[in-house]
């Protein structure tokens, strides 16, 4: 059991709590979330990341990992890659399906269920970061299971340290309350390490709200 402070007032949660909680509050603003995020052009420098990692791809077979909006998923599949997605969002599931029809589970990134070297490619954009921290060794090892050889990977992650509960006033969700997990570059590098995974490229992007963390951006490439 852990506390957490939430504007102020203090509420006890378990782990697998922080991801529930979380995961109501993007069902509860799924539409403004999908409306804030769905556009590339919502985010400079995230093209750079995705065109670097379709080049570093091994193959053409990509999961993307909790797609949100469904907006990078998109993109991929112009690129003319086979992906398939998973989320535990049940709104940004079925706005997707009115988009494309490519395979979409309700899956949790802690527990993939797929076959070993399954993927050449795993996308995963602002997700790992709402897992407890307690969880993202088993998570990366769970993601190096899924992937071939020389499998690539992206991460992408707040930097800073420690754990905590965020409500934004002016994010892409309101008044709801999601849990945050922070890394610096040389933490996360070491746990990529651990789960089998070499770290291709790293940079540190400012965050295009003034004051907020900057993003740690990382590609990876399974080890052989």
């Amino acid at each position: 059991m852990q506390c957490s402070e939430i504007t102020g007032l203090t509420i006890k949660t378990t782990m697998n709590d922080s991801i529930s909680i979380t995961v109501a509050s993007y069902e509860a603003q799924a539409d403004e979330y999908i409306r804030n995020t769905d556009q590339l052009a919502y985010f400079p420098g995230l093209p750079a990341m995705l065109d670097k990692f379709i080049y570093l791809l091994p193959g053409h077979k990509v999961l993307d990992v909790a797609f949100g909006a469904g907006r990078d998923t998109l993109y991929l599949i112009e690129q003319g890659l086979d992906v398939e997605g998973i989320e535990l969002t049940q709104a940004f599931i079925n706005a997707l399906r009115q988009k494309t029809h490519i395979p979409l589970y309700k899956m949790d990134m802690r527990r993939l269920g797929f076959t070993d070297a399954a993927f050449h490619g795993i996308w995963c954009c602002a997700a790992f970061l709402h897992l407890p921290r307690i969880d993202a060794l088993g998570t990366l090892k769970g993601f190096a299971r899924v992937l071939q050889p020389a499998g690539t990977l992206y991460l992408d992650l707040k930097e800073g340290e420690g754990e905590k509960w965020v409500i934004d006033s002016d994010g892409n969700v309101s008044k709801v309350a999601r849990y945050y997990t922070y890394y610096r570059i040389e933490e996360i590098s070491q746990l990529l390490s651990k789960a089998g995974f070499e770290v291709l490229f790293t940079r540190r992007q400012e965050h295009i709200k003034p004051k907020e963390p900057y993003w740690i951006n990382l590609i990876c490439r399974k080890s052989t």
